[in-house]
C-alpha cells in the first residue's frame, strides 16, 4: 500500500512481507473428567456422596451434581499442577543450601513423594489430552505426551474457512457460523419419500426366532458388558465423563444407570437430554480450507452409548444371516483380507484377459459423506422390508432420530440443533445400520444380474460370479464392458442415490478394463458414464491391486508409512520403555495388514528392520549411532536376551499361513 507523501512529492510503498497474519485463538475449557481422578480414594468418595444427594434426580441431574463436587474437590486439591510442581522444585533446591537439621531429611522426603505424585498426575493428564493410547502407564513421558497434545491442538485449530460459496469466513464466530450452516444443510433430509419401488428386490430374512431374540427383555450383565467393552479413556461426550467415569464408579452408579437404560430400552425410547452430541472436525487433508476437508466424528454421551451398544451387540448376533457375502466389514467372522484376495484375483483376471470380444470393467465408487447422507426414512423401509419387529424398529429409530447436535470449533460448542438425517461415526450401532442400507445396494445389483441385465467377473470356470464387492461404504461393480450394461449399472446407482440419500462422487470414481477392451470402446464408455478411465485402480481398501515386475516400488509405501511414524515421534521425548512400546504397538501394526496378503520383499523387510533399529538406537540421519546388538537378538524374547521385537521375515510368513 502506498503512504501519505512526507516532505516529498514520492510516495513511499509499504511492503508487508510477514504474508497475512494469523488469528489469535483461544481454545474454550469444558469440564473433562481427569483421568489420575480416578487413582485418588477422594475422587470415588466424592461420587457416591454426590450421586447419593441427587436421590430420585434425572441421569442428567446426577451428573451435573458429580460434575460441580469433582470440579470443586479438583481445584481445592490440585489447584494449578504445574505451578504446584515448579513451586515444589524452588523448595527441594532451597532446603539443600540450608544447614541441615533433625528435620531436614523427613522434610525433603515429602516434598520428593508429592513431587513425584504430582509428575504423574501431570503426566496422565497430558496423556489424554494427547490421545496416544497405545503408550501404557510405567516410566515418565510427559515431554511426548505434551508435545503430541500440543502438535494435535495446533493442527486442529481452525482460523479460517471457506464457504461452498467460496466466501471466506475468518475467527471464531464466523467459522463457528460457516460450519453450523454446513452441517445443518448436510444434515437436513433432502427425500420426500416418493419412489421406493426399487426396494422390493430386499427380500425378508429376518426371522421370528431371531425377533424372539432381539425382543426378549434387556438385563443388568448386556448393560455391564456394554460399558466395558468401551475404552476407558476415549473422548467423553457433552457431559465430559469418558467411560473411565463409570467403569471405575460402577459399584455406585450401577443400581440407577441400569434401572434408567433398561427402562429405556423396554419402552423403546431414548431421552432427547441425553442424547447430545458433539461433532469434533478431524483433518483430512494438510491444509484444510473448507468444511469438506475435515471428518465429522461424533462424541456421543457415554450413557447413550452404553444404550446403542447394547443394543449393536444383540443385532450383532444375527447379522451374519442378514447381510449378504459381497459384503465383509464389521459382521462377525468376515475379515476384510477376503474382499482384498477376492477383489485382487479379479483385476488379475481383468489384465491377463488379451483375448476375446466380451471384456470386463471394474467400476470402484467414491460415495461422498455416506453415513452423513443416510435418510432415516430409507433406514425404517429397509428394516421393515428385512422384517425386523415393529417395536425393535421404534428402538432402533429411537436412537437415530433424538439426536442433537453442536459443532466443536477450537474447543468452543455451537449451539444444538435437530438433524433430519445421517448416521453418527462414533456410534457403536451406526456401522451396523449402515449394513442394512447398504444390503439394499446389494439387492438391486442382484436382482439386475439375475434377470440378465448386468454380468459379474468369474475368474475361473469353477469359480462363483462376481457382480460386486463391498466393504461399509467402499464398493467396487464388475460387468461386462459394453455400453448397455455400463448404463445398467449407473441406472442402479442412480435409483440407490434417489432412494437412500446417498451420493456418488462419479469425478472421483475410477474404471478399470480388461486388457482386450480396444482405446475407441473405453473412450466411448467413459464419457458415456462421466468418469474416468485409470490403467490400474492404484488401491483398494489400503492395499495394491495388482503387482508388477517390481515388488520394491509397489510395497515403497510401507516403508515411507514406517518411515512417517518413526521420525515424526522425536527419540529424546521417550523413555526406553516408551520406544519399545511404539516399535511394538504402531510401527510394526504398519505391516500386519499387508503382511496378511501379500508376501513383502526381502529388500523391503530389511530396510524395516534397520528403520526400527535405528530408531531403538536412537540414531538420526546426520549421526551415526553404536549398534550393541544386533536386530536378530533385539527380536528374541527378553527372557533369552532379547527385546521381543518382531522379526517381520517369520511374522509375513505366519500371517501368510493363517
Amino acid at each position: 500500500m502506498h503512504l501519505d507523501e512526507v516532505a516529498s512529492d514520492h510516495l513511499p510503498i509499504l511492503i508487508d512481507v510477514e504474508g497475512e497474519r494469523e488469528i489469535d485463538i483461544k481454545w474454550g475449557r469444558n469440564f473433562r473428567f481427569e483421568s489420575f481422578w480416578a487413582k485418588e480414594e477422594e475422587s470415588s468418595a466424592i461420587v457416591s456422596k454426590a450421586w447419593e444427594q441427587a436421590g430420585v434426580d434425572s441421569l442428567e441431574e446426577s451428573l451435573k451434581k458429580c460434575e460441580n463436587e469433582l470440579t470443586k474437590w479438583s481445584a481445592e486439591k490440585f489447584g494449578e499442577i504445574p505451578k504446584r510442581i515448579a513451586q515444589i522444585h524452588r523448595e527441594i533446591k532451597e532446603l539443600k543450601t540450608r544447614r541441615r537439621n533433625p528435620d531436614w531429611r523427613s522434610k525433603k522426603r515429602d516434598l520428593e513423594v508429592e513431587l513425584q505424585d504430582l509428575l504423574y498426575k501431570n503426566e496422565q493428564r497430558w496423556k489424554q489430552r494427547s490421545r496416544m493410547e497405545w503408550l501404557r502407564e510405567g516410566e515418565k513421558n510427559t515431554k511426548a505426551f505434551h508435545a503430541k497434545a500440543t502438535e494435535r491442538r495446533r493442527k486442529n485449530t481452525i482460523r479460517k474457512l471457506k464457504d461452498e460459496g467460496g466466501r471466506l469466513h475468518r475467527g471464531q464466530e464466523e467459522v463457528t457460523e460457516c460450519l453450523t450452516t454446513y452441517y445443518g444443510d448436510l444434515f437436513e433430509s433432502k427425500i420426500d419419500g416418493v419412489g421406493w419401488s426399487v426396494i422390493n428386490a430386499v427380500e425378508r430374512k429376518v426371522t421370528e426366532e431371531m425377533n424372539q431374540r432381539l425382543m426378549r427383555p434387556f438385563t443388568a450383565d448386556e448393560i455391564q458388558t456394554a460399558l466395558f467393552q468401551m475404552g476407558a479413556t476415549k473422548a467423553p461426550g457433552d457431559d465430559g465423563f469418558p467411560p473411565l467415569f463409570f467403569q471405575k464408579n460402577w459399584n455406585v452408579l450401577a443400581p440407577k444407570v441400569t434401572a434408567e437404560l433398561t427402562n429405556f430400552l423396554q419402552e423403546g425410547s431414548f431421552p432427547e437430554s441425553l442424547n447430545k452430541t458433539l461433532i469434533a472436525l478431524i483433518p483430512k487433508v494438510k491444509n484444510p480450507v473448507s468444511p469438506k476437508d475435515y471428518r465429522p466424528i461424533s462424541l456421543c454421551t457415554v450413557l447413550y452409548k452404553i444404550f446403542s451398544k447394547t443394543i449393536a451387540n444383540r443385532l450383532k448376533g444375527i447379522l451374519d444371516n442378514l447381510i449378504c457375502e459381497s459384503q465383509s466389514a464389521f459382521v462377525p467372522g468376515r475379515s476384510i483380507v477376503d474382499n482384498v484376495i477376492a477383489a485382487f484375483e479379479c483385476f488379475f483376471t481383468m489384465k491377463k484377459k488379451t483375448k476375446g470380444e466380451k471384456g470386463y470393467l471394474a467400476l470402484k465408487l467414491d460415495m461422498a459423506k455416506a453415513y452423513d447422507r443416510v435418510e432415516w426414512g430409507f433406514l425404517e423401509r429397509i428394516m421393515r422390508k428385512l422384517g425386523f419387529d415393529e417395536k425393535w424398529i421404534k428402538l432402533i429409530m429411537s436412537c437415530v432420530s433424538s439426536v442433537s447436535y453442536a459443532v466443536l470449533v477450537n474447543g468452543h460448542k455451537s449451539h444444538f440443533f435437530k438433524p433430519g438425517r445421517g448416521l453418527r461415526q462414533g456410534d457403536p450401532l451406526s456401522p451396523c445400520l449402515f449394513l442394512l442400507c447398504s444390503e439394499r445396494l446389494s439387492a438391486i445389483v442382484n436382482k439386475y444380474e439375475k434377470e440378465g441385465k448386468i454380468h459379474g467377473i468369474k475368474i475361473s470356470n469353477r469359480a462363483p460370479v462376481i457382480s460386486h464387492l463391498l466393504f461399509a461404504d467402499d464398493c467396487v461393480l464388475f460387468s461386462r464392458a459394453n455400453i448397455n450394461e455400463a448404463r445398467r449399472l449407473k441406472e442402479i446407482l442412480k435409483l440407490y442415490e434417489s432412494e437412500s440419500g446417498q451420493l456418488v462422487n462419479f469425478t472421483k470414481s475410477e474404471i478399470y478394463y480388461s486388457s482386450n477392451i480396444k482405446e475407441d470402446k473405453r473412450r466411448d464408455l467413459c464419457a458415456d458414464m462421466g468418469i474416468r478411465e485409470v490403467d490400474k485402480l492404484a488401491k483398494y481398501l489400503g492395499l495394491p491391486t495388482m503387482i508388477g515386475r517390481s515388488k520394491k516400488v509397489v510395497f515403497q509405501r510401507l516403508q515411507e508409512r514406517f518411515r512417517s511414524k518413526l521420525t515424526n515421534w522425536k527419540s529424546r521425548y521417550f523413555s526406553d520403555a516408551g520406544k519399545e512400546i511404539l516399535i511394538k504397538s504402531i510401527a510394526q501394526a504398519q505391516a500386519t495388514y499387508a503382511m496378511s496378503v501379500f508376501r513383502i520383499p526381502e529388500g523391503i523387510i530389511e530396510d524395516l528392520h534397520k528403520l526400527m533399529a535405528n530408531y531403538w538406537w536412537g540414531q538420526k540421519r546426520s549421526e551415526r549411532r553404536i549398534h550393541w546388538k544386533r536386530w536378530e537378538k533385539l527380536c528374541k524374547r527378553k527372557e533369552e536376551g532379547g527385546m521381543g521385537f518382531r522379526d517381520l521375515r517369520i511374522f509375513n510368513k505366519a500371517m501368510l499361513a493363517k
